[in-house]
């Protein structure tokens, strides 16, 4: 994870934060000039947060749960249930939008996530949190920009107080949900998050001094879009 950073900062010569709207731009430039389609992308940033979960973890018989939202960070979700489900990991899945009203790339996740049996249920009707050892927030992306609305808000002040009741951590996947990539503007109830896995490169809202309160540790990790590319991509020229 480290060496992935370190050659960000070589390509850019500085350590590297980037907007919602240049990450975005990254996706796109890589799909139509690296034909890497969106799913492959999923894929890949699933599996690196996979990674960073598995340390969170303890042996023996460790359990997760996973927070699914509505968009493409709620996708990463289901590609991190079915990734840590394969590995024997007993997981469940509580979402926040229905998997039916979901679309494109989250969707097909959401659907496979299904058909291998892993349990989920709906995040809103505020049944027990199962006990587990990790939690993961996949609930709200870098396309979040505040207030929180409700049911929403309630029931991620529920998981946070319930994860502290447990004892459990929480990772937050690419952003912690409540909490604004570009301006690092937290909402009433952002997400605690013990560690943050953070895609292609950390979020401008986090050089904001209060934001480390909510993002915890941060690693910064690949989806398979070189370092190279993408300062070819965000270049003044």
């Amino acid at each position: 994870m480290q060496g992935y950073e370190n050659e960000l900062k070589e390509a850019f010569g500085s350590p590297v934060y980037l907007t919602a709207l240049e990450l975005r731009k990254i996706d796109e430039t890589a799909s139509q000039e690296l034909g890497l389609p969106g799913l492959v992308l999923m894929e890949n940033a699933g599996l690196r947060a996979t990674d960073l979960a598995r340390t969170m973890l303890p042996t023996g018989s460790p359990s997760a749960v996973i927070l699914c939202g509505a968009g493409n960070n709620g996708g990463d979700g289901y590609v991190i249930a079915r990734q840590l489900h394969l590995l024997g990991i007993r997981v469940k899945i509580l979402w926040s939008a229905a998997p039916s009203i979901l679309a494109g790339d989250a969707l097909i996740n959401a659907h496979v996530a299904r058909n291998l049996g892993i349990p989920m249920e709906s995040l809103l009707d505020r049944r027990p949190l199962p006990e587990c050892h990790l939690v993961i927030d996949a609930l709200l992306g870098t396309g979040f920009e505040g207030p929180l609305r409700e049911p929403l808000a309630d029931a991620m002040l529920w998981i946070q107080q319930a994860c502290q009741q447990q004892g459990a951590s929480i990772l937050a996947v690419d952003v912690p949900s409540g909490l604004d990539a570009n301006t690092g503007r937290a909402a009433t109830q952002t997400i605690q998050a013990d560690e943050t896995v953070a895609f292609v490169a950390q979020k401008t809202g986090f050089q904001t001094p209060t934001s480390s309160l909510y993002t915890g540790k941060v690693h910064v990790v690949s989806i398979g879009v070189p370092a190279s590319f993408i300062y070819q991509t965000l270049r003044i020229v």
